[in-house]
């Protein structure tokens, strides 16, 4: 009875401000609107409220609706979704389905999505499930690849929605992109070009007054028309092993930042009509995984080796990176923004750090070390005034609020 009216609490809550429902966060900014959280890691650090398993060995990010935690593991050739308390960890209910995998850097790499009491989630060989929370059960599942299609290490981009249609980075012809209706999951839309799949997240915005969602493909970015699905612009953008994995960001009315690690380059792209050129370039910011943070004016993200920097996207210059004075680095890690403060997981020793969110220098509040091992690439869930992170092995919830 008592599980019954929790579910019934979670279906009929809808979105609340303090929701992580997606890759990203709310509105795709990696960015948290809470305030009042505990910043002085160093004499009050966060406490553990609770630790789960995970099986997968992966990159599988959290999302948090309602106080509820929906995350995507594997088990024995099982691809399960958990629906766990926030609180206190508890699993609620999941729903699994067989699926055999090769193991390739982990087993699940992508972040559900959950709308109107439904769940939408991508596996990493590209099967599209949507489960109703309510009942639990599969609405509907789609394959979206064939086996040559999917990329060196299997799909990593998380499902977006907009219009009213599920959108999903593939690799058909003429269907880099393809939409879902979210009650039956049959192909609506496709556009986009041919073009390889790469590892990044859609993005979705206006330029130049007309919206367009920006695809970050194995070989090129480029802006697509959401009703015809045409090519608006495109730009190649060779990287090596095609791990264009960063999400890219739209930060003025004709502006696109991207990036893409392996000793690649971070741009500002000015784009106008069907034209699109280079308005500056910096090799030595590289970032291969996480997703930049544009705050008040600046970007802060990760780049290679291992360090976190802070820089001006309309110049391209520095204002401060971390060296090898501040202890050991991030690495591939990624970033999440909250209260005017980064938290940065490193995938170099498992630690979490917080720092000062400001152009002016790296100023450090602390730093905890949840995990000991290395290649943790998940970035940071905060909601509820709670952190959310996972290593390969483990999802930990951390209490943020400044009276733990």
């Amino acid at each position: 009875m008592i599980r019954l009216i929790v579910l019934s609490l979670v279906l009929t809550t809808s979105l609340q401000a303090l929701d992580w429902p997606r890759f990203l966060g709310p509105d795709g900014k990696s960015y948290s609107t809470e305030t009042g959280i505990n910043k002085d890691w160093t004499a009050n650090p966060p406490k553990e409220l609770w630790r789960r398993n995970m099986s997968d060995g992966g990159y599988g990010g959290p999302v948090v609706v309602a106080g509820v935690v929906y995350i995507q593991d594997h088990k024995n050739g099982q691809e399960v979704l958990l629906a766990l308390d926030q609180k206190s960890g508890k699993e609620l209910w999941r729903h699994s389905f067989k699926e055999a995998k090769e193991h390739k850097f982990g087993l699940t790499r992508t972040t559900p999505l959950v709308q109107n009491g439904v769940i939408y989630t991508i596996s990493s060989l590209g099967t599209v499930t949507a489960v109703t929370i309510r009942t639990q059960e599969r609405l509907w599942q789609t394959k979206r690849f064939t086996e040559g299609e999917l990329p060196k290490w299997q799909v990593s981009n998380s499902p977006i929605i907009d219009n009213g249609r599920l959108l999903t980075m593939t690799a058909g012809k003429n269907a880099l992109l393809t939409g879902l209706h979210l009650e039956t999951g049959k192909t609506i839309w496709q556009g986009g070009g041919t073009d390889q799949l790469g590892y990044a997240t859609p993005a979705i915005g206006t330029i130049n007054g007309t919206k367009q969602y920006i695809a970050f493909s194995g070989k090129s970015i480029r802006g697509v028309d959401p009703i015809s699905g045409d090519i608006i612009w495109s730009m190649d953008w060779p990287t090596k092993y095609d791990v264009n994995g960063s999400t890219p960001f739209i930060i003025s009315d004709d502006g696109v930042l991207v990036t893409s690690g392996y000793r690649n380059k971070t741009a500002l792209l000015k784009i106008k009509g069907h034209s699109c050129k280079i308005v500056w370039e910096n090799k030595k910011i590289n970032t291969r995984f996480s997703s930049p943070i544009f705050y008040k004016g600046h970007i802060y993200t990760t780049t290679e080796p291992r360090f976190i920097v802070c820089f001006d996207p309309y110049t391209g210059k520095e204002k401060w990176r971390t060296t090898s004075s501040n202890e050991i680095g991030v690495g591939h890690g990624a970033l999440t923004g909250v209260d005017d403060v980064l938290i940065a997981l490193s995938d170099m020793d498992g630690s979490v750090i917080m720092a000062r969110m400001t152009p002016d220098s790296y100023q450090e509040l602390g730093r905890i070390q949840p995990f000991e091992e290395k290649q943790s690439w998940t970035a940071p869930v905060v909601a509820n005034k709670k952190l959310l992170v996972r290593s390969k092995s483990a999802l930990v919830c951390l209490d943020l609020s400044a009276s733990n």
